[in-house]
């Protein structure tokens, strides 16, 4: 990666502010990004309309319709009766 002059700069002085070197600074920098990305991949964020339809879906689920019903008789067919 290119950086111009400027850049170059302000990254060393970032760098010595925390007491590292600018590869150093930089790879400390870069994994602490990853992880937060990461961790974002792992949450649902769900507005207060979608978490309301959510729960009151999951308390009240509708009745299954041909389709989930007809699904649900070939997986039985093929794996069997027991659902544990």
């Amino acid at each position: 990666m290119t950086v111009n002059k400027d850049q170059k700069y302000l990254l060393e002085q970032a760098a010595g502010l925390s007491g590292l070197n600018l590869d150093n600074y930089l790879l400390v920098k870069l994994l602490e990004i990853a992880k937060e990305e990461l961790a974002l991949q792992d949450k649902l964020i769900l507005s207060q309309r979608d978490w309301d339809l959510l729960i009151s879906t999951l308390e009240d689920p509708p009745a299954p319709n041909a389709k989930l019903k007809s699904a649900f008789t070939r997986f039985r067919s093929k794996y069997g009766q027991s659902t544990s």
